[in-house]
This record gives structure tokens, C-alpha cells and sequence, in this order.
């Protein structure tokens, strides 16, 4: 195996790695030039000592850690904030957005106090209703009773049942009260 150095300066030794991957191995000693560095199809790979003398373990909590930066480089979030710094007219079409998102939460928030007034009145309607509902209905059934009376003494004292869909309901309504 032979031995890959760099030119960096702040790295004593450089140890070569051979990847896992046999076939990218493979790939990378024959098709590369035969130099073998800067590839990164596998192979040979220029690794700093201090890199290649720790444990799979701690290089794969390193390459856990890495992998948690980029995602959190590459997130939605940190993207709008790049195109915020970055574009004016992006910027400038978020602030209309939130403009318009406000405005449309300022109407609904009155719409709903305005439906909550409407229903207020409309449950103190439904109230002053229900009394002059019960009101009619005792002054009907005492109407009809009377009626009854009246025609009962035209026919001698008879029992008079005046019968209607409407006057039916006249009982009921009243024992709700």
C-alpha cells in the first residue's frame, strides 16, 4: 500500500485509508491517473493522522454530528433566512404576505366579535319572543275556552271541543312556561 502525503502544513503524517467499498476501490486505482489523490469515488483517501487513529465509533458520532450541521444548513428555515438576507424582492414579498395575513386575521377577529354580538341579540330576541309566545298562547286558549262556552249555551249546554292543528299546541306551549 502506498503512503499519500499533502501539503498541509499544521498535519505531521498523513496515513492512507482504503475505503470499505471495494468496487469504488477498484474504480479509483485504475480510471484515476494512478496518483489517487482528490478522488472521491473512494479508494485511497489522504487522511491526517489524527484523524485515522480514532475509533470507528468516535468517527461515526463525528460523521453524526456533521451530517446533523448540514441538515440544519439545509432546513426550510435556514433557507427562507439566506433569500431574507440575500433578495430584497423576496424579502419584500414575505413583509407583503405578513401584511396581508394580519389584515385577514384583523377582519376575521371582527367578524367573530361581530357574530358574537349578533348572537347575543338574536338569544335576547329569541328570549322577549318566547314570552310574548307564551303570552299569545294563554290569551288564545283563553279565547278558545270562552268560544267553547259561548257555543255550548246555543246548543243547551252541550260540550263544545273547538278542534285545529294550531290550538293543539296551545296546551303544551303553556306547561314549557
Amino acid at each position: 500500500m502506498k503512503e499519500l502525503s499533502t501539503a498541509s502544513a499544521d498535519s505531521a503524517s498523513v496515513l492512507p485509508v482504503v475505503s470499505s467499498d471495494s468496487k469504488s476501490s477498484s474504480k479509483s486505482s485504475s480510471g484515476s491517473g494512478g496518483s489517487g489523490s482528490g478522488s472521491s469515488g473512494g479508494g485511497i483517501i489522504a487522511v491526517p493522522a489524527c484523524v485515522a487513529n480514532q475509533s470507528v465509533g468516535v468517527c461515526e458520532s463525528w460523521l453524526a454530528a456533521i451530517r446533523s450541521i448540514l441538515n440544519s444548513i439545509r432546513s426550510a428555515r435556514t433557507t427562507q433566512l439566506i433569500m431574507l438576507r440575500e433578495s430584497a424582492r423576496y424579502a419584500e414579498r414575505l413583509a407583503q404576505s405578513v401584511r396581508q395575513l394580519s389584515a385577514s386575521s384583523d377582519r376575521l377577529r371582527q367578524s367573530a366579535l361581530s357574530a358574537d354580538t349578533r348572537l347575543t341579540e338574536l338569544n335576547q330576541t329569541r328570549a322577549q319572543s318566547e314570552v310574548r309566545l307564551r303570552r299569545y298562547a294563554a290569551q288564545s286558549l283563553s279565547i278558545k275556552r270562552q268560544l267553547e262556552a259561548a257555543i255550548s249555551k246555543m246548543y243547551d249546554g252541550r260540550r263544545v271541543n273547538i278542534f285545529g292543528s294550531d290550538l293543539s299546541t296551545l296546551p303544551a306551549l303553556l306547561a314549557r312556561s
